[in-house]
Parts: C-alpha cells; sequence; structure tokens
C-alpha cells in the first residue's frame, strides 16, 4: 500500500502546466482593390479609370460594401480622366463581384478563397451619369488564377465606348493565434502578415469565447501594425464565429482597414479561424478543451506483477509519461508516449519491487 500510494501522490505533482496551442487565422477584406487603367478611344485619346471610396483627390482603390440602398453589393466612386486633356468626370457608381459561388463548402466565398480560380466571371452595375441624368450600364469579367490573391478584371462602360483592363486585388492577412485555455476562454496574440506584403504586418491580442461547440464570439480589441499603426477592431453586433467545416467564420470591422490613408476606409472583412477534428468526434480540436476537457490528472493502483496509471484529460491530447528512481534535477527519463483515445485511459506497467516514480508531461 506505501508504494502505490507514493506512485499516486508523485503523479499528480508531475503534473506540467498546459503549452500554449496555435492555430491559422486569416484576415479576408470584403472590399475589392481595383488598381488604375489606362485605354485608347476610337479617336486615338486616352482615358484612365480609377476608383476609390473617398473623392477624387483621395484615390485608394477601393470598391467597398454597398450600404444596401442600391441592388448592387458593392459601390463607390469611378473617377474617368481624358488623360490628354487632364479633365475628371466623377461617376458615383455600384455594381455586383462574384459573390455567389462556394464551390468547396468551406465557407470562404470562392471570389475570397485564394484556393479557387475564378473563371470569366460576369457581373454588372451601373452608374449616374449627370450629363443626361441617367443611370448607364457597367459590365465586369472577373478572372484570377487559383494560388493567388491578384486577379483581372476587365470593366466595360459601353456608354463611352470603352474598355478598361485592370489588376484586382482582394486585401488579405494570414497568420497564426497562440493561446492558452482559460476555462472557455483562448486568450492569446494574432500576428498576420499581408499575402503580397510581407513588411505589411497586425499583430495584437485576441481572445475567442467559446459558445457553444459550434460557435465562437470574440470582443473588441485593438491591433497594430509594424509603423505603430492602430488597427482598431469589433466583431458585427450579433455575430459570431460559426463553425463552417473545420473554419470557423465572422464578421469583423475595423475603424480603419488601410491607415496608409487619412480616411477610414476598408472597414468590412471576415476574420477566418482554422481548426481541425484529429478524434473525429465532430467536435473541432479549437473547442475540444474549451468544452469537454477536464485538467489533466493520473492515479495509479497495484496490480500482478506491476500497476495501473489511469491518465483522464483531452482526447486526441498527447502527453509524455517519465519515470524516476530518485527525487533529484534531471533525474527524470521518457517512458512512453501517451496519446488520449478515450478519457480516461488506463496504462498497466511491469515494474521490479523497487520504489518509481512517475509524472506525465505535456
Amino acid at each position: 500500500m506505501t508504494k502505490v500510494a507514493l506512485f499516486s501522490v508523485m503523479v499528480l505533482l508531475g503534473l506540467q502546466a498546459p503549452a500554449a496551442e496555435n492555430v491559422n487565422v486569416s484576415l479576408i477584406s470584403l472590399s475589392v482593390q481595383i488598381d488604375p487603367a489606362q485605354t485608347s478611344d476610337d479617336f486615338g485619346l486616352d482615358h484612365r479609370l480609377s476608383f476609390t471610396t473617398l473623392d477624387q483627390n483621395n484615390i485608394n482603390n477601393e470598391v467597398a460594401l454597398s450600404d444596401g440602398t442600391t441592388e448592387f453589393d458593392h459601390a463607390g466612386l469611378m473617377l474617368l480622366e481624358d488623360v490628354d486633356f487632364g479633365d475628371v468626370i466623377p461617376l458615383q457608381f455600384s455594381m455586383d463581384v462574384p459573390f455567389l459561388d462556394d464551390s468547396n463548402t468551406n465557407g470562404v466565398l470562392d471570389f475570397l478563397d485564394p484556393s479557387v480560380a475564378v473563371v470569366n466571371e460576369s457581373t454588372s452595375g451601373s452608374y449616374f451619369n449627370f450629363a443626361n441624368n441617367s443611370f448607364e450600364p457597367i459590365d465586369a469579367v472577373w478572372n484570377r488564377d487559383a494560388g493567388t490573391t491578384v486577379g483581372t478584371v476587365q470593366i466595360s462602360l459601353p456608354r463611352f465606348g470603352l474598355v478598361f483592363n485592370h489588376s484586382y486585388k482582394v486585401p488579405q492577412f494570414s497568420g497564426v493565434f497562440t493561446f492558452n485555455r482559460n476555462g472557455t476562454n483562448l486568450v492569446g496574440q494574432t500576428a498576420f502578415t499581408n499575402v503580397v506584403d510581407p513588411n505589411d504586418t497586425i499583430s495584437g491580442p485576441l481572445t475567442l469565447r467559446i459558445k457553444d461547440p459550434a460557435n465562437l464570439t470574440f470582443p473588441a480589441g485593438t491591433w497594430s501594425g509594424p509603423n505603430a499603426e492602430v488597427y482598431d477592431y469589433s466583431p458585427e453586433p450579433g455575430d459570431t464565429l460559426e463553425q463552417i467545416e473545420s473554419n470557423y467564420l465572422a464578421f469583423l470591422d475595423m475603424a480603419d482597414g488601410f491607415p496608409q490613408t487619412p480616411e477610414q476606409d476598408y472597414v468590412f472583412w471576415f476574420l477566418n479561424v482554422e481548426s481541425t477534428d484529429a478524434n473525429h468526434d465532430g467536435i473541432l480540436d479549437l473547442v475540444q478543451g474549451g468544452t469537454t476537457a477536464v485538467r489533466p490528472s493520473m492515479s495509479a493502483i497495484r496490480v500482478p506483477n506491476g500497476i495501473e496509471i489511469t491518465v483522464t484529460g483531452t482526447v486526441g491530447q498527447s502527453y509524455q509519461l517519465q519515470t524516476t528512481d530518485r527525487l533529484v534535477a534531471n533525474a527524470w527519463a521518457d517512458l512512453q508516449a501517451v496519446s488520449l483515445t478515450s478519457s480516461p485511459q488506463k496504462i498497466t506497467l511491469q515494474t521490479s519491487g523497487s520504489a518509481r516514480y512517475f509524472q506525465l508531461k505535456q
């Protein structure tokens, strides 16, 4: 009985503090960034078309989500410039982008998902022509290869007889969320990097709160850029990070998502948090510990020719069982890896008559 009690006590004292965990995260802008383009008309005169959500003196190339007052999903200001004479015609416009398909059902629309190509997607829109007090059509054809966030869009303005070939991109940042579990809170730090500019980074604190296995919430907070840029962020009211396949997605609002310009712009984003389901139990690993896990523990009893150790912890979590016959520094030796396929899980060890000590290390 004495040796069994010693086993049990030393096992409990040997538990290590949980290690920090990390998952992949991304920020995906719901604005499209369309670079200016130039073309010539039938008379050989050159014209430039630019986009902005600010004014004709502040071009930020943004085509933003519309405010819901038009039939189209995006809107902004087009600036049609006569390059030869310097005249600029500002045109308020709205148009659709290819916001329909999610072919791989991961919750991210194909147009926003770099892993999926965009091939000859046609959309339409309109702008208000003050010269004749009427709305005129816009036609667009979008293309982008898989594996990149940069594509091309052909913008046609039939009223002017002009066709412009633009480069476009959907601003995106990818990175890692490193966290520790505190009950149902996942408390940690994010580190995002612009997928087309490694010098453009966003980092700072983030806390995810497990509402249930399929929904996470997060409070407002502040991140920073490499040159002390400030990114104040907040969730959309009432929205949650909802599980879609192995992702958790939610709308995220930035007070100013593009500090390089003097005004607030690039406001609306997706926050995407990735996970896995290592034990295939239908609950993603990101929330597994926060909803079903208990603090790891061990107990031991004597059995014929050895001892039986019972480990209780998170299913899918891996630990290292260590042993020593004397409690001195650097005496612990790895005995065997323990990956929990159930909880509790029993391990039987053959032992000699001498006293030994055991601990779990995560």
